[in-house]
């Protein structure tokens, strides 16, 4: 599975700007930046077995060199953007700590004394800093992880995926699910044609027919199918 195919990384790509200018002679450039694309131009032209994989990974290298460079950059007042706000140093925290824990049941008062501010302070400088408010970047953040639950757990069941992103009611889950991602839990399933959970532990994945016809009964209310099967 690609990078840009990862709800996560989707995230990530929608706060990126259409253009990252990188030069080596920034300060915030690595000191081997430009070895690095002289690394690539060598193996482009030299036609060797493998430069294409060599040369893929180099660029890899090279893009996370650009969103150090992006989150390290000062940027005049306005155009919030979290992975801007990871360079501050209590919301760059308090960003760390919901990314890394999305099942606790963070409050905004638990994450400002977390990061040593107090709640008002907190609340409206990340607000100044992300763009939206703390618990929303929360629900949003738990969203995209259990979407990539759904890709790499694929017969994991909406129970476990809930409870792993901090839900205890499947149906809260998917009513923050649906109001995020734009389709509730069971619908991203079948479009990514991932295997559904049914009865007397059979799977089976939906194909491009069998979507057309199971759309009407798509509420989460009545996914029954997919809530009752053990992994």
């Amino acid at each position: 599975m690609s990078m840009s195919t990862l709800p996560e990384s989707k995230l990530l790509i929608k706060h990126l700007a259409p253009v990252i200018s990188l030069r080596a002679s920034d300060q915030s450039a690595s000191p081997w930046f430009q070895s690095t694309l002289h690394f690539i131009a060598a193996e482009t032209s030299a036609d060797l077995p493998g430069a294409p994989a060599i040369v893929d990974r180099l660029a890899e290298v090279l893009f996370i060199q650009a969103m150090r460079a992006c989150i390290q950059a000062t940027y005049p007042p306005g155009n919030p953007n979290w992975l801007r706000a990871l360079s501050d140093k209590q919301i760059g925290e308090a960003l760390r700590l919901m990314h890394a824990e999305p099942s606790r049941t963070w409050t905004v008062v638990e994450l400002a004394r977390s990061v040593a501010m107090s709640r008002s302070a907190f609340a409206e400088r990340f607000k100044e800093l992300v763009g939206e408010t703390p618990l929303d970047h929360l629900t949003q953040w738990r969203m995209v992880r259990a979407a990539g639950i759904m890709l790499s757990a694929k017969t994991k069941r909406f129970a476990e995926i809930a409870s792993t992103v901090g839900y205890d009611s499947e149906s809260s889950f998917g009513k923050a699910f649906r109001r995020v991602m734009g389709v509730s839990p069971g619908h991203y399933r079948r479009e990514k044609r991932l295997p559904i959970v049914v009865s007397h532990g059979r799977y089976r994945e939906q194909n491009e027919s069998q979507r057309g016809d199971e759309r009407a009964d798509d509420e989460w209310s009545s996914r029954a199918i997919a809530c009752h099967q053990p992994s």
